[in-house]
């Protein structure tokens, strides 16, 4: 048994050093360009976003999910399967992000845009992979194993800015220093994970990921291309360097939300043990302390980087991020509210709850697009402000959904699982070998 001390440390420390690799690109981009062309990387970042989710939902998380249900140290056989197949989906993908370049393409340079493109394009291959190899470590109970790959990312991503920002264009710099750190990582992970002779019962196969998979892929589709289509709305009513200035206040408040992403690879497979047993109690006490720890880290964040006061370190070099006052602490509050709905949304996957997941999110983008059109009033305020209607939106509806799961009448906690033989497998009760215990 683990001490929840030393998991959340490695776990912190892996988000921790991701976290200083995307806010180090990001500190770039906001500072060395200019609000039009902020803008148009905002553009590109949510095509981006919206590209990784197709390998992610199809065949990575359906994996991770998968596996949860077998005992740790056998978890890792998956990646022989889901590298590959993952791989296969991502290349497709990539040409959401060149689609993406159509938008902004009268407001910025040509070679920029190429630039920005290209170099995202390609991330759209590496960046997901290497975020489920980091996400197996931690199922297999090598969270430290997570950390030091995500080491190896930050230093690497730190020297591409340097070589990168003295050799090539700013435009190459953002994402070409993410792929130089996502690839390296990535075959040093395979290394440190090195699935071995683990042989599963029987393969994967295609169909079983999709069973689980098409509707996450509705659920992250739906997620990533709301962001994209606020971002569009708001560029389209409110001006390219509109959406640059916004995009300099998500970068300010972007480690809350990655403070919250390193609680939940801890927090987030215990969530989905504690949903598939069916352990209300210990699921309640998991969204208590995830509550708590990430508080207790971005409020004073929040309060240090808000406004553009004389000890805030982020105001001087960003000013694109504090060109609109107020506009960075709505968005730090955004991004609050965002990060406490993660673990419920790991309950319901690990209860397999994926309709029921993107029923939810079909109204909260429904929410966060249709308050996108308020730019044309509040300007740069829609993006935070439609984020937060779309982020309490899911919080009240994954209320009820689990609510609901967890009635002593909705079932015995009972799963088939694809990959052990025909049968029905039991789900691991509270306890047992095989699961990772706080």
């Amino acid at each position: 048994m683990r001490s929840w001390p030393r998991l959340l440390s490695a776990g912190q420390l892996d988000a921790g050093f991701g976290s200083l690799a995307t806010l180090a690109v990001g500190l770039f981009a906001a500072s060395q360009l200019d609000p039009d062309t902020l803008g148009a990387y905002a553009i590109v970042f949510a095509a981006f976003v919206l590209a990784t989710e197709v390998p992610a939902e199809l065949v990575f998380i359906p994996g991770e999910i998968m596996a949860v249900a077998l005992p740790a140290e056998r978890r890792s056989a998956y990646l022989r399967t889901t590298i590959p197949l993952g791989m296969r989906f991502a290349f497709p993908s990539t040409l959401l992000v060149v689609a993406s370049a159509s938008l902004v393409a009268d407001a910025v340079d040509r070679p920029v845009l190429v630039a920005l493109t290209v170099s995202a394009a390609i991330n759209v291959v590496v960046s997901p992979t290497q975020d489920h190899l980091r996400r197996m470590l931690h199922l297999s109970g090598k969270s430290w194993s997570a950390a030091g790959v995500s080491a190896v990312n930050l230093a690497l991503v730190l020297g591409a800015i340097m070589a990168l920002g003295a050799t090539a264009g700013a435009g190459w710099v953002p994402y070409g220093a993410l792929v130089t750190g996502n690839l390296v990582s990535l075959l040093v992970g395979w290394r440190v994970v090195h699935p071995g002779p683990v042989v599963l019962v029987s393969r994967p196969t295609l169909p079983e990921f999709m069973a689980v998979g098409r509707w996450l892929l509705v659920v992250g589709a739906l997620a990533a291309g709301g962001g994209l289509a606020s971002s569009a709305i708001v560029e389209l009513l409110a001006g390219t360097h509109i959406l640059g200035y916004a995009e300099g206040a998500r970068v300010v408040g972007r480690p809350i939300q990655v403070v919250a992403l390193g609680l939940l690879a801890v927090v987030g497979p215990r969530a989905m043990e504690s949903a598939l047993a069916m352990n209300v109690d210990r699921a309640r006490s998991l969204r208590r302390r995830f509550a708590w720890l990430s508080l207790a880290a971005s409020l004073p964040y929040a309060a240090l980087v808000a406004g553009p006061w004389a000890w805030n370190p982020l105001a001087d070099p960003l000013p694109n991020a504090y060109a609109v006052e107020g506009l960075v602490f709505v968005t730090a509050v955004a991004n609050t509210i965002q990060s406490l709905t993660y673990p419920q949304r790991s309950e319901l996957a690990g209860s397999r709850q994926q309709v029921r997941l993107a029923t939810v999110e079909v109204a909260a983008n429904a929410a966060q697009v249709a308050l996108a059109f308020t730019a044309v009033w509040i300007g740069a305020f829609a993006i935070p402000v439609s984020a937060i209607f779309a982020a309490l939106t899911r919080w009240g509806m994954y209320a009820r959904a689990l609510n609901r799961y967890y009635r002593p009448s909705a079932g015995m906690g009972r799963l088939d699982h694809p990959l052990e033989g025909d049968g029905p497998t039991r789900a691991p009760r509270h306890g047992e070998r095989g699961q990772t215990e706080p």
